[in-house]
């Protein structure tokens, strides 16, 4: 029995041209946690798309295959994915849930207008940059591609915590909709003008939302309560991937107060 080494051999019939062993790519998933003391798992049995490309020539290797995540957070390639014999290095994209449909663009489809459509655009994803030939497992450390918002809304003068649970909230000059690029990371919006509901619970004490990365030059925050509608201007801000954006709002008669109140960020260190 003969063992698979990473080390150069000779192939005599070629005249000293030098050929590296078969070695198949292993993947192991991870995730940044949208909270910090409530961590988020991968679920064992989801499917993972994974493109791979060459490093050096950007050239697709792999297009968007769908593989399954197990128990111990290993990505099954099946053996479909092959380091090059020549040595040269390879870029891994990974994200979850699967697409098929980004199989003909290589795009993700987002959408935040709707609290439904938003869970489902809460895609995530991951790049391994400049990968040699090893027999290690990648670390894929996924995060999400869309920003979150989280408001803790309490009543002022004039306001019962009983009228909260009929006060509604939206961001009123964010983008609706945007394409995701598999392939090179890249956000390309489709409006900057669209209406995104904020999603309240706890009676209106809360609320939360998923939001298409952006700069804004003067983020809108509309409240509407018993008949009417008051609008704050934040200033500008920039909505990045993975982050999540604290907001405080006291409600009052007439009109709110709402401050940013802190920003958590979940980059994390490449692999």
């Amino acid at each position: 029995m003969s063992v698979t080494c990473l080390s150069s051999c000779e192939d005599i019939y070629e005249g000293g041209r030098t050929e590296l062993p078969d070695v198949a790519v292993q993947l192991k998933a991870q995730i940044v946690p949208f909270e910090k003391d409530k961590p988020e798992a991968i679920e064992a049995g989801g499917a993972v798309g994974v493109y791979m490309m060459s490093a050096e020539t950007d050239a697709v290797m792999a297009s968007n295959l769908k593989m399954t995540i197990d128990a111990d957070g290993i990505i099954d390639t099946d053996n479909l994915l092959h380091y090059p014999k020549d040595g040269s290095k390879i870029n891994l994209m990974s994200y979850v849930p699967y697409e098929q449909s980004a199989s003909e663009s290589n795009t993700l489809m987002l959408d935040v207008t709707t609290a439904q459509a938003a869970t489902k655009s809460d895609y995530l994803y991951a790049v391994n940059m400049n990968k040699y030939m090893a027999l290690s497992p990648v670390k894929v450390q996924f995060k999400h591609i869309l920003a979150a918002a989280v408001f803790d809304i309490t009543a002022g003068d004039g306001v019962t915590d009983g009228d909260l649970s009929d006060v509604k909230f939206s961001f009123d000059n964010l983008p609706g909709q945007a394409d995701f690029n598999l392939l090179t990371g890249d956000l390309s919006v489709h409006d900057t003008t669209a209406l995104i509901p904020v999603n309240l619970t706890e009676g209106g004490h809360r609320g939360e939302n998923l939001v298409i990365p952006f700069a804004v030059d003067n983020l809108t925050v509309a409240c509407t309560l018993k008949g009417m509608t008051f609008t704050r201007k934040l200033g500008p801000l920039e909505f990045k991937s993975g982050n999540i954006y604290k907001f405080d709002i006291v409600v009052s008669e007439p009109g709110f107060d709402i401050v940013l109140r802190q920003i958590e960020d979940w980059k994390v260190e490449e692999y």
